[in-house]
């Protein structure tokens, strides 16, 4: 059986551009991939702990006899994170674009799977992803439209993330202009659905 992960991030709840492409990828994934298990993780509605002196230390540096109740909590958490996404084959990530970037509750995500020797490790001194042999597909929208590739912040971004811990496929599928250019939404939804046709089509 598949398995393939669900990350949601936006804050945008029923409103959220990227959840209505999410949820138009699972129906047709469901549709063509019947023998699948879906691992569903929504960062906002079960938020996870920020990265601060205390969190890092329990990484690398705090016994686990001497950690304390949060630092346990957090390295179980981060644990729990890693698992699932090295059980999935494929990672679908919903990425609204705030500021130009990721939102904090996707940045706190990769703060907690990026861990070395479990994500990633240094070997003759390079530095290895430890996630191979997987997809990614990151579901973006943004308000404004892609003038300039050299602000183009959330997708480089994203790619050098997953790139870090060894996930090298990535497909980036969205809708822009959801603000600046409102009559051109559904549009934009319809050309993103046949995107997601074609990548399910063709994974």
């Amino acid at each position: 059986m598949k398995e393939i992960l669900f990350i949601q991030s936006s804050i945008n709840g029923a409103n959220s551009q990227t959840k209505r492409i999410l949820n138009y990828f699972e129906r047709y994934w469901i549709k063509n991939h019947e023998n699948t298990s879906i691992i569903k993780r929504n960062l906002v509605k079960n938020s996870l702990p920020i990265m601060d002196e205390e969190v890092f230390s329990a990484y690398y540096s705090t016994p686990l006899t001497q950690q304390s109740e949060k630092q346990k909590k957090a390295i179980e958490i981060s644990n729990e994170l890693i698992d699932e996404i090295k059980r999935s084959e494929l990672i679908v990530m919903t990425a609204p674009m705030y500021n130009l970037s990721i939102s904090s509750q996707l940045k706190n995500y990769f703060d907690l799977i990026i861990r070395a020797g479990l994500t990633f490790s240094y070997i003759n001194n390079e530095r290895v992803g430890l996630l191979k042999n997987k997809k990614a597909l990151i579901l973006t929208s943004q308000g404004g439209l892609k003038y300039d590739k050299d602000m183009d912040y959330l997708n480089n971004y994203l790619r050098d993330l997953l790139n870090f811990v060894g996930i090298e496929d990535s497909t980036f599928i969205g809708v822009e202009g959801v603000a600046m250019k409102p009559n051109n939404v559904e549009l934009e939804h319809s050309n993103a659905e046949k995107k997601i046709m074609d990548f399910i089509n063709n994974y």
